[in-house]
């Protein structure tokens, strides 16, 4: 082995080490759902734009988890290529008026097993931990089957699913919508995950108005560059968004997917720098959309997905700080 692969091994073990030690990893599933409040999933107290409901904890704050998995590009499931989640299962991409507004790019994680090819750089607890994560999704989906009754197969849309014929799961992440017609609503590079979730999930212990100090990521020239692309400057192979000219200055809401460098891959870029398989760290949080007598879509949404392996920039490098008034509390338990 070089020293360039035991340098890059070292820095994945290192990474998924600290993973390992942060309080919102998933390692134990029983453990998880006992933190979840029993009214869940509903809607939050201001109510999502998509109508979608959540999972909350018992604390009242939004439940989010970390786990490790393999980013894999090359899965069934994924469609993080051109047009996204527009291309059907013959792999054709269709456009109107709807599926554009709800563009999605669609990621496929597979769980670590210990027969995985870069296996000898996990540290213990790495695979169980991704393992974990796994039977959490199954155990919160069967729950809600049984508190609003089953829906056929044909009538839901699940976040695990399954290589029959290798008897295997994956996850499936789904990004919220990339369109906004409103550049100030284009995500901007965070120095955390916990940041970009501030608003939604702040347990500030003063109900009254308070000011944070947050520290954000100052976006190098790349993410610059990259910081408002526009739906013109998407791939097009096929020059659907041609037929939309109204929409082609929307603005592309990034998702949260950061390179080794720690910054944010443009979805302009993804076939260019987005590897095609790479270890991730990732922080999602669940939603629901629909009820018994509907079609019921079930969702994991990235917070922050680190490319692994990366190398943590020092606190004090590269950050700004920001005063922020928060014009309330959104302590969720106060409305449970």
């Amino acid at each position: 082995m070089s020293f360039a692969s035991d340098l890059h091994a070292e820095l994945v073990k290192a990474n998924l080490t600290e993973l390992l030690k942060d309080p919102l990893t998933l390692n134990s599933t029983p453990e998880f759902l006992q933190k979840l409040h029993s009214n869940s999933p509903r809607q939050p107290t201001e109510r999502s734009r998509d109508g979608a409901e959540k999972w909350f904890f018992k604390n009242g704050s939004l439940a989010t988890f970390k786990f490790p998995a393999t980013l894999d590009r090359r899965g069934r499931f994924d469609k993080s290529s051109s047009y996204f989640n527009a291309v059907n299962r013959n792999g054709e991409a269709k456009l109107n008026g709807k599926s554009l507004r709800n563009l999605k790019a669609i990621f496929e994680l597979r769980p670590l097993g210990d027969d995985d090819h870069w296996a000898y750089m996990y540290p213990d607890g790495a695979v169980t931990s991704s393992q974990q994560a796994v039977a959490a999704i199954l155990l919160i989906e069967g729950a809600l089957d049984e508190k609003r009754g089953r829906l056929p197969d044909d009538k839901q849309t699940r976040i695990i699913r399954t290589y029959d014929e290798e008897d295997r799961f994956v996850f499936t992440l789904t990004s919220e919508s990339i369109l906004t017609e409103k550049p100030e609503e284009a995500i901007h590079v965070a120095s955390s995950s916990a940041q970009q979730l501030a608003v939604e999930t702040s347990l500030s212990p003063c109900p009254a108005k308070v000011k944070r100090l947050m520290q954000v990521e100052s976006p190098t020239t790349e993410a610059r560059d990259n910081e408002t692309p526009q739906l013109r400057d998407m791939p097009d192979p096929e020059q659907l968004f041609q037929d939309f000219p109204t929409h082609l200055n929307d603005v592309i809401k990034a998702p949260p997917i950061f390179n080794d460098h720690q910054d944010l891959i443009s979805p302009t870029k993804y076939d260019l720098k987005l590897p095609r398989e790479s270890l991730a760290i990732v922080e999602v949080w669940e939603i629901k959309k629909g009820g018994k007598t509907e079609r019921r879509v079930m969702h994991l949404r990235p917070v922050n997905v680190q490319l692994v392996p990366f190398e943590p920039k020092p606190a004090q490098q590269g950050t700004m700080l920001l005063m922020q008034e928060d014009s309330k509390s959104l302590q969720e338990s106060e409305a449970l």
